[in-house]
């Protein structure tokens, strides 16, 4: 196989955006409104919704909409970040800010850069890159980042970030009477969602961020790894126990998901310990007979 190299694109910029940032929970939420607004079209009230719940499996989904969130904590991790990086305007606050508010001084700027004159604040990286494949054939990609931001106090704060997926509920729909004592009232259609073990809305991941090889090089640009660059990218496949690291990022990149997979996980052929053995005697023998012959 010929190996391709990496070329630099041309306006390959990187940049941290608040649509990025939030793009997991801004899904889930356009899915919940949705939902939402089929139970809210019923006309019935949230007392006779009550009426047909069995607590123990199903609930409205207008009683368990406030708990839908798949990581409330990683949620206001992300809130927490964006607030603590942007300016009163709701801009991302900037070396340039800090200069022209006086909170530090110009030759104070390469404390920020070091040796990166052109680091611009805030900023990303990607710390691992997924190539994932699912059951019906289709391909994505998953990125795990850090950011990076300024706080009105002259403070770095950064933020792990994962992008590539989101949650969807599982739900169903079904008619009831409006009137559960009345076996002859008119049905409407309600939303149910089931929880799960902890409580919350039960969902299924759904992908976002289509495979292609031309999006893997420009990730790969904005990677950051032990020795630059990102030296590996993860395999993973639905169904499957545990996710494996291909060391060859060409070969990660541009190869066939199902050929790398079996490469990569196939067996490795098991050392028969007597033959082995054998081959060393053999190497020995030989190299006695050398010397005899020699002397």
């Amino acid at each position: 196989m010929t190996k391709q190299t990496t070329q630099p694109a041309e306006n390959d910029a990187y940049e941290c955006t608040k649509e990025d940032l939030l793009d997991e929970y801004t899904r889930e939420e356009e899915i919940i409104e949705q939902l939402r607004k089929i139970d809210d079209d019923t006309g019935l009230t949230q007392s006779v919704l009550e009426l047909y719940t069995d607590k123990r499996k199903d609930l409205p989904i207008t009683k368990t909409l406030i708990q839908y969130e798949e990581d409330p904590y990683k949620r206001a991790k992300h809130l927490k970040w964006l607030s603590a990086s942007t300016n009163r305007d709701g801009t991302f606050r900037s070396l340039e800010d800090l200069v022209n508010n006086h909170d530090i001084r110009p030759e104070e700027v390469e404390l920020f850069t070091g040796d990166n004159k052109d680091k611009k604040f805030p900023y990303r990286e990607i710390n691992q890159l997924s190539r994932v494949k699912l059951l019906n054939g289709t391909e994505w990609i998953v990125r795990t980042e850090r950011w990076y931001g300024l706080t009105k106090s002259c403070a770095i704060v950064t933020c792990p970030v994962t992008l590539g997926y989101y949650k969807h509920p599982i739900f169903k729909s079904e008619f009831i009477q409006t009137d559960k004592e009345n076996e002859n009232s008119p049905t409407t259609r309600v939303v149910r969602v089931t929880p799960d073990a902890d409580g919350h809305v039960a969902g299924v991941r759904k992908y976002t961020d289509k495979y292609s090889e031309k999006k893997m090089r420009k990730y790969l640009r904005h990677s950051v790894g032990p020795t630059g660059r990102l030296n590996t990218i993860t395999l993973i496949k639905e169904n499957a126990s545990n996710p494996f690291a291909i060391h060859d990022i060409e070969r990660g990149i541009t190869e066939d998901f199902d050929e790398l997979w079996d490469d990569v996980t196939k067996a490795k052929p098991a050392v028969d310990i007597k033959e082995l053995v054998g081959e060393l005697r053999k190497q020995s023998n030989k190299e006695v007979e050398d010397v005899e012959h020699f002397q």
